[in-house]
Parts: structure tokens; C-alpha cells; sequence
């Protein structure tokens, strides 16, 4: 007698060993999801310094500028006026932030989101640090520029 497909033992032994590849690979994908979106989280940032630099060549390097960043929106903070600041970074979600450029023109940048914190600036000023927000608060992101 002929029989057609699989037994029940051959079937448990597969769904065992796919079981066995999804606990393997899961936190491996998961690491690999949590990179990419610190990476674009930095890209964002780098993207922000940029526009800074424009803004603060278009203005013949003006000697302390102080910037804003809320939800996306960057604002140059001048005699008590805010002037928008065209960005092609955008952090995603709900973020402030601080930016300043002193005297020497060295440009430091403080984000905070809901889920990050990156800054340029304490050591490094031209690539962005990103740290997981579970591990500091906002103030101490803000206070990582040295201001």
C-alpha cells in the first residue's frame, strides 16, 4: 500500500528545527533593525549640522549662533526671534534639541528623542554619537555638548 505525505513525527521535527532557527536569528535581526535606526538617527543629526553650516556661512559667520529643534523644526534663536531653518535631516517622532555655534565656528548639536540622544561636539565634531534614551535622560544628553 502506498502512502501519501509526511508523518506526524516527520512534521514536529521540522516545526522543531524551524523553532530552533527563529530563536538563532531573532536577536540577530532584531541587533540589525536597532543599528539601522541609530544609523539613521545619526544621518539625521549630520543632516541638521549641515543646514547649520549653511545658515551660519549665509550669515558672514556671525560669532555665537544659537539654534532650536522641536518635532523637525530648526530655528535660529537671535535678540529673542526665532528664524526657521531649512533642514535635510529630520529626526522622526517627538524631539528637542539644542545647537550652538562659538566663537572658534566648532558647532555642537544636542538631540533628544523618544527614543535616542545624539550629540556632535564633547569630543568629536564632526560624526554623531547616538546612545539609547533608556540610558540617559534628557538633560544629561543636553549637558553632553559641554555648554
Amino acid at each position: 500500500m502506498k502512502e501519501d505525505g509526511f508523518s506526524l513525527l516527520e512534521l514536529l521535527a521540522v516545526i522543531v528545527i524551524l523553532a530552533i532557527i527563529a530563536v538563532i536569528a531573532s536577536p540577530i535581526i532584531l541587533g540589525m533593525i536597532e543599528d539601522s535606526r541609530k544609523s539613521t538617527f545619526a544621518a539625521s543629526i549630520n543632516g541638521i549640522k549641515k543646514a547649520i553650516e549653511a545658515d551660519y556661512s549665509s550669515r558672514e559667520f556671525d560669532t555665537h549662533s544659537e539654534y532650536t529643534y522641536t518635532n523637525g523644526v530648526l530655528e535660529l534663536v537671535s535678540n529673542g526671534t526665532k528664524t526657521i531653518v531649512p533642514t535635510t535631516g529630520s529626526v522622526s517622532g517627538e524631539s528637542s534639541g539644542v545647537a550652538y555655534v562659538d566663537s572658534n565656528g566648532k558647532i555642537y548639536i544636542a538631540i533628544y528623542s523618544t527614543s535616542y540622544c545624539g550629540y556632535i561636539g564633547s569630543e568629536d565634531y564632526t560624526n554623531a554619537t547616538v546612545i539609547s534614551a533608556k540610558e540617559i535622560t534628557k538633560e544629561e544628553c543636553f549637558q553632553k555638548i559641554n555648554r
